[in-house]
């Protein structure tokens, strides 16, 4: 799942999210 975690983290920096509300949530 960690690979998986590196992928979420991009896409999160790809919407510009970073740590947002929903990063936090998953």
């Amino acid at each position: 799942m960690k690979k998986d975690c590196k992928k979420y983290k991009a896409w999160l920096d790809k919407k510009g999210l970073s740590k947002s509300k929903e990063a936090s949530g998953q």
